[in-house]
This record gives C-alpha cells, structure tokens and sequence, in this order.
C-alpha cells in the first residue's frame, strides 16, 4: 500500500483526478445553469443541458476503443484535456449564445471521456492487487476532493451568466492536466528503457522477486 503512495505515476495520475474531477463536477452540476444564463428558460435549459452529455457517450465509446485498440491511454487523456482547454477558450472568447452553447459540446465530452482512460491507466499500472485496489481508491478520492472545490469555485467565486472565474480556473486545470499527463508519459516511457536494459541480464531476471509487482523489470507500463 505504501508503494502506491509513494510511486510518482500514481501521484501524477491522481493529480489529473483531481484536475479533472473538478472540470467534471463543474460541467454535470452547472451545466443547466450554464445554459440558463445564455437566455434560456429553465425547462429549455434542462432540455439543452441533455445533448452535450449524449454527444459525451459517443466521444467516450470511440476514446475507449481506441485506448483499448492501441493499448494506450494517456494520449487519450491528453486528447480529452485538449478538447475542453478548446471548449473553455471558445466559451470566454465570445459573446454568441450559440457558440457558447457550441463550446460545451467540446468541454463536456472533454471532461467525461477522461475518466475512464485516467481509470485504466492508474490500474494498468499497478500490481499487485492490493497495490492497484490503493492506487485506484486514492485516485477517486482526488477526484471526489476537486468536485468539493469546484462546487465552491462556481457557487461562491463566480457569477452567473458567464461564470467567467470558473471557466478560467477550469482552463488552467486543463492546461496543468495536458501537462503532468505529457510528464507521466515521459516518466513511464523512461522507465520502460530501464527496466529493458536491465532485463538483458538474464540471471537477475530468473531471480527477480515478483512481489515487486509494477516495479519489477519485468513488469511494463501501459502508456
């Protein structure tokens, strides 16, 4: 359990959780208001608020056929940040009801479709059982923590219709969740050659400890 703690692609991992539990308690929480304060009224606004979320399970089902095609995940992260860092931007960029409402066609696939990626990636990497089980759980209470502060970022930071602080600070969560993913990739990547290189000894491989789990040589990171 205290390896999970202490591995570094756990740690970023779980930042990204956190990173986008926030972007994603966010939009399935205020997204009615979201549309409410472009002129809607409250029934067309709960009506609206459906299609970004449908257009989201469509985006998911491709990411995770893709992730599971390929046997990667991060870049599917990056993509799904990617796309709400274009959501928000277009979102604060202009004043058209409509292409606001356009923009959450980009944030709210953006936001949903990470999660699962996100979710295999922490548990593809971690071995053994208990050690994913802890990974796993720590993960999902990072991002249970961001949807307590972004409750607090929109109900008591932001004003509506534009809920400009919000959308601002969930921007730079994807911009900073583009970039630890970028690093986890790396890390892992790096780490990959290592334990390649020291696999080429074929003595310490027959002796290797696999109580290691994902630290063993043998063991490789899903990227």
């Amino acid at each position: 359990m205290w390896y999970a703690f202490t591995s570094p692609h756990v740690l970023m991992v779980s930042l990204v959780f956190f990173l986008t539990g926030s972007i994603i308690d966010g939009l399935s929480y205020f997204t009615p208001s979201i549309v409410n304060g472009l002129g809607y009224t409250a029934a067309e606004s709960q009506l609206l608020s459906v299609l970004p979320f449908v257009v989201s399970a469509f985006v998911c089902l491709v990411c995770a056929f893709i992730s599971d095609k390929f046997n990667f995940r991060g870049p599917i992260a990056i993509f799904c940040s990617v796309l709400c860092i274009m959501g928000f931007q277009l979102y604060l960029a202009t004043s058209s009801v409509l292409i606001k409402y356009a923009s959450l066609m980009l944030t709210v696939p953006g936001a949903y479709s990470i999660t699962p990626a996100l979710s295999a990636w922490i548990a593809n990497n971690s071995a053994p059982q208990i050690r994913r089980a802890t990974a796993t759980s720590f993960a999902f209470v990072m991002s249970n923590a961001g949807g307590i502060m972004v409750a607090w970022l929109y109900g008591y930071l932001s004003s509506p219709p534009k809920y400009e602080k919000a959308t601002l600070t969930l921007l730079l969560f994807s911009i900073v969740a583009v970039f630890v993913s970028c690093l986890n990739l790396w890390y892992l990547h790096a780490t990959n050659s290592k334990k390649r290189s020291r696999l080429k000894d074929l003595e310490s491989h027959s002796t290797e400890n696999r109580r290691l789990g994902d630290r063993a040589d043998s063991f490789t990171y899903c990227l």
